[in-house]
C-alpha cells in the first residue's frame, strides 16, 4: 500500500508539475496578449488624439475659410457701393452738363431768333428802299 501511495504521490507530483508548467505557459501567453492589447489601446489613443486634432484643424480651416469668404464679400460690397456712389456722382455731373447744354442751346436759339428777326427787318427795309 505504501508503494501504491508513493506511486500515486509521484503521479500527483508529475501532474502538479505538468499543470504548473502548463499554467506558467498560459500566464506567459496571457501576459503577451495583455501586452499586445495595451499596445493596441495606446495605438487607438494615439489615433483618437490625431483624429481629434485633425477634426479641430478642419474646423479651424473651415472657420478661416468662412471668415476669408466673408471678408471678400464685404470688400466686394464696399467696392460696389463705391462704384454706385461714383456712378451717382457721374450721373449728377452729366445732368448738370445736360442742363448747361440745354441753357446754352436755348440762348443760341434766342440769339438766332433775334438775328432772324433782325435779318427779316433789314430785308423788309431793303425791299422798301428798292421799291422807291
Amino acid at each position: 500500500m505504501k508503494r501504491a501511495w508513493e506511486s500515486a504521490t509521484t503521479m500527483a507530483k508529475k501532474q502538479v508539475a505538468s499543470l504548473s508548467s502548463e499554467c506558467a505557459i498560459m500566464r506567459m501567453a496571457l501576459q503577451e496578449r495583455e501586452n499586445y492589447l495595451r499596445a493596441k489601446e495606446m495605438e487607438c489613443e494615439v489615433l483618437q488624439l490625431n483624429l481629434a486634432k485633425e477634426t479641430d484643424l478642419r474646423a479651424l480651416k473651415e472657420r478661416e475659410d468662412h471668415l476669408r469668404a466673408k471678408a471678400e464679400e464685404e470688400r466686394k460690397a464696399k467696392d460696389l457701393w463705391r462704384q454706385i456712389a461714383a456712378l451717382k456722382t457721374k450721373r449728377m455731373e452729366l445732368r448738370g452738363r445736360i442742363g448747361e447744354s440745354t441753357e446754352a442751346h436755348s440762348r443760341e436759339l434766342q440769339s438766332a431768333k433775334k438775328l432772324m428777326t433782325s435779318l427779316t427787318e433789314e430785308l423788309r427795309k431793303h425791299a422798301i428802299e428798292l421799291a422807291h
